[in-house]
């Protein structure tokens, strides 16, 4: 009849609609890859010297190869961009050393916990060590902005009114520990995982106490009925737990390595702070224009000056490459002390040395 097929014509794209859109992992399944949303620090992502590399990254990376697919990496620059970039649908997951909290389930669909950990109270080497929350009353904190950390302060402050902290956007955890090394800051809230990764590369740095509750840590993805890669983490994490690859990926960037000199991993993460963020285009710049890594060229410069432009030795050498004045004239270089010259030099230098390597010394 005439209102049988009306309503067949009114009902189909709705009878259509549960077929056309693919769930979340058809939707990875169709593009060939998996998107982590992350940070960049040495608890979660970053650039080793073999690639990409870090707890979240391996782990996700894992998942992915469990999954049949390819691992793409989505950065937030500020820890409240993780979630952005999950709801405009940059990312699958979020993979940060999240903290499953009652707040953020409503916002989430969280995978399983993978950790648990507690929150540790870091000070400066040196300080009065804190032993309670009170002791941090008239201390100069802060932590990262929408964190657990903050939620845990604002709870302490309850009843202790005195207690106030800054609560920043723009930092990592990385930040905040240098801050504290450097004096700029009395405290600060880290995850004690985060913390045993972070304490080789922070030797200023010191636990104070830890908080009795414990964190659980876990993958976040988007909210809604559509779990089927909910589904498939506790099936990945299910099968880690069993075979034991959880517990290596998270064992061994726990394994701290004592050998590191204290004083100079200190001023080398200073000058990764202070100076190189300046230099990273130049060196870039340079090693592309002659096929070169330009993280081999920082470490060049580090090695030559501490990325020190000014750089000048008793023996006359000078600039972030610590040139001679005989080489600088053979190389074409008008200012040692400028630093893209410098940089420029010094890759031309390297090359030329390097091209006189006999083949019999392996690379």
């Amino acid at each position: 009849s005439l209102y049988t097929a009306l309503a067949v014509v009114l009902l189909w794209p709705f009878l259509l609609s549960g077929h056309d859109q693919p769930s979340d992992l058809g939707k990875a399944q169709q593009r060939g890859s998996l998107t982590l949303v992350t940070r960049n620090g040495a608890s979660s992502y970053f650039i080793g010297p073999d690639g990409d590399m870090g707890p979240e990254y391996d782990l996700a990376a894992a998942f992915a190869d469990y999954l049949g697919l390819d691992l793409e990496v989505a950065l937030a620059d500020e820890f409240a961009d993780l979630g952005k970039l999950l709801q405009r649908r940059q990312g699958d997951l979020i993979g940060a050393n999240l903290t499953r909290t009652p707040g953020r389930e409503r916002m989430f669909n969280f995978g399983p916990d993978y950790a648990e950990t507690k929150t540790v109270v870091v000070y400066r080497n040196g300080a009065t060590r804190p032993n309670a929350l009170s002791d941090l009353v008239g201390q100069r904190i802060a932590v990262i902005a929408g964190s657990s950390y903050e939620a845990q302060l604002e709870k302490a402050s309850e009843s202790l009114p005195g207690l106030q902290w800054s609560a920043r956007n723009n930092a990592g955890i990385e930040d905040l520990l240098i801050a504290i090394a450097e004096g700029e800051l009395d405290a600060t809230l880290v995850d004690s995982n985060i913390f045993r990764i972070n304490s080789q590369f922070y030797p200023r740095v010191r636990a104070g106490f830890t908080l009795p509750d414990s964190q659980p840590h876990a993958w976040a993805f988007l909210p809604g009925n559509d779990d089927s890669l909910v589904q498939r983490a506790r099936s990945f994490f299910r099968l880690t737990r069993e075979n034991g690859t959880l517990a290596l990926i998270l064992g061994q960037y726990e394994d701290v390595n004592h050998q590191l000199d204290r004083v100079g991993m200190f001023q080398f993460m200073k000058q990764v702070r202070n100076r190189l963020p300046p230099l990273i285009p130049v060196f870039q710049d340079v090693a592309e224009a002659y096929a070169l890594d330009w993280r081999l060229l920082a470490a060049m410069g580090y090695q030559e000056s501490h990325w020190d432009p000014d750089a000048t030795s008793r023996t006359g050498v000078r600039g972030i490459m610590m040139l001679t004045q005989r080489t600088a004239a053979q190389l074409g270089i008008a200012d040692r002390l400028d630093p893209v010259q410098s940089i420029e030099g010094g890759a031309r230098y390297f090359l030329r040395m390097h091209q006189r390597i006999p083949q019999r010394i392996r690379e």
